[in-house]
């Protein structure tokens, strides 16, 4: 999923929707297909007066669930996946428990199409309680492998996201931490360019999708108390899942997008400045 992918799909539903409650002096969208909303797309006035604009259109909860599900159904369409492809079995494996301090890890492989295998890290505490809920985790983008040792900041495997789904498991939490689409270990099946083609956005959130059925198929998981985390592109990921997926209780996208921006670059000095205009609940 490249970055410029990386963006809320909400615009595709200005083809289906009146969208006459925007404030004037917006960037035109585009003449054909969806608008991607890069970077500083609008500036920080622009994004906070689209948000109290919304504030005012959506003012009940009719309205808001009405424009909610008409943007599932158009990020659904715009991420190729209208109609649901079918579920076909994960046939997943998973390797023996290699223990640390506070809980285990193991190898995961599984199959979210037949013949596409995705790959991640299973964390569990080593103490768990008898029903547990559960985590998936996204990573964001990282430098590419070119020499052996790049592998310890790539992907999965870059301490930070190690960290994040130790600690989630020390707290009591199944968690998966899972290759984006093009890193990791499906870098040996498709290639690091696949990452970088349209149809990466489409595996990626099917990918996601099928995680989720991996997690809740897990003995001891309560399936009422699924979640997901990521950060820069790993929390778009958990956006675009969120909003397509009801059985995620619990989301946590960071660093991604604000009221005016979205990349990961100069991320933390856009949270800084737009804490107060925050679209992280944005997601129907």
């Amino acid at each position: 999923m490249v970055k410029l992918l990386a963006v809320l799909l909400v615009s595709a539903a200005a083809a289906s929707a009146s969208v006459d409650w925007l404030p004037p002096g917006l960037p035109a969208p585009a003449a054909e297909g969806p608008t991607l909303c890069v970077r500083a797309y609008l500036t920080p006035e622009q994004g906070d007066a689209v948000l109290r604009a919304a504030a005012r259109q959506f003012d009940t909860r009719a309205a808001w669930t009405a424009y909610a599900e008409l943007t599932r159904r158009k990020i659904q369409e715009g991420a190729g996946l209208a109609p649901w492809p079918k579920r076909t079995p994960l046939n997943a494996m998973v390797s023996e428990p290699r223990a640390h301090d506070g809980y285990t890890v193991q190898n995961v492989m599984f199959e979210p199409l037949p013949g596409v295998y995705a790959c991640g890290n299973l964390y569990r505490p080593l103490r768990p309680a008898r029903r547990v809920p559960a985590v998936l985790t996204t990573h964001g983008h990282t430098p590419g492998v070119d020499t052996p040792a790049d592998w310890a900041r790539h992907g999965r495997f870059h301490e930070s996201v190690q960290r994040r789904a130790a600690t989630l498991a020390r707290m009591g939490a199944v968690v998966l931490s899972i290759d984006m689409f093009g890193y990791g270990d499906s870098l040996v099946q498709f290639g690091a360019s696949a990452h970088r083609r349209p149809f990466a956005l489409t595996m990626q959130l099917w990918t996601n999708l099928r995680a989720i059925d991996f997690l809740a198929s897990l003995r001891g998981v309560d399936k009422t108390r699924l979640a997901v985390t990521g950060e820069s592109g790993g929390a778009t990921e958990a956006l675009l899942l969120t909003a397509l997926e009801p059985r995620v209780a619990a989301t946590v996208p960071v660093v991604m997008v604000s009221s005016y921006f979205s990349a990961a670059v100069r991320a933390r000095a856009a949270c800084r400045s737009t804490a107060a205009r925050s679209t992280s609940r944005a997601t129907p």
